[in-house]
């Protein structure tokens, strides 16, 4: 089997090729002049090394720009991302302490409740004891006598009165025990201080 080879990829670049290589041919046989040596040692360096070309130099200073703002960029990036972790920390605080206060909160109203059951049955209680003290009142004003309208002495005593008080007794047809007389008169003036 013969081999084969590829033909050149295009007819254009063989023929430039060729142009290149009888232009380099032409410059070899003509004479040397001062121009075409100082354009050959040009043409020279240039050879040995590729080609600048000259939007190189503006793609490098394109690529140097974006790195200082790609740069730029992330530092913000980095500082929004501290912040912003800072802000979710500060967000889980507000959150417990909020669950917190709404505790004590649950809590103050629970105790308010149970403090206002409570008062309710004291008062209930008060006004139990109350109606008792009352009713007491009641039955010892039905045995008390009340004696109106006795002129005041300037050295009066309870001895004094206490016969005062047998004297109306007898005039009445009433027995007054002497004890039952001095325990009213103990009342009365703890009473009246």
């Amino acid at each position: 089997m013969p081999l084969r080879r590829t033909p050149p990829s295009t007819s254009k670049q063989v023929a430039s090729l060729l142009q290149v290589l009888e232009s380099d041919a032409n410059q070899s046989s003509a004479p040397p002049t001062d121009t075409d040596n100082e354009s050959s040692n040009v043409n020279n360096r240039n050879r040995n090394r590729p080609r600048k070309r000259q939007y190189d130099d503006e793609l490098a200073s394109f690529m140097v720009e974006m790195r200082k703002s790609i740069g730029i960029l992330t530092k913000q990036q980095d500082t929004i991302q501290e912040s912003i972790k800072d802000i979710k920390k500060q967000n889980t605080d507000i959150k417990e302490s909020m669950d917190f206060i709404s505790k004590q909160y649950e809590d103050m109203k629970n105790k308010l409740a149970k403090m206002e059951l409570d008062r309710k049955s004291h008062l209930a209680h008060i006004q139990s004891l109350e109606q008792k003290v009352e009713n007491l009142e009641r039955s010892q004003r039905q045995a008390s006598i009340e004696i109106r309208n006795i002129p005041i002495h300037k050295k009066e005593s309870k001895q004094d009165l206490v016969q005062l008080v047998k004297k109306v007794g007898q005039s009445v047809n009433v027995c007054v025990e002497e004890l039952q007389i001095r325990d009213v008169f103990r009342l009365k003036t703890k009473k009246r201080k």
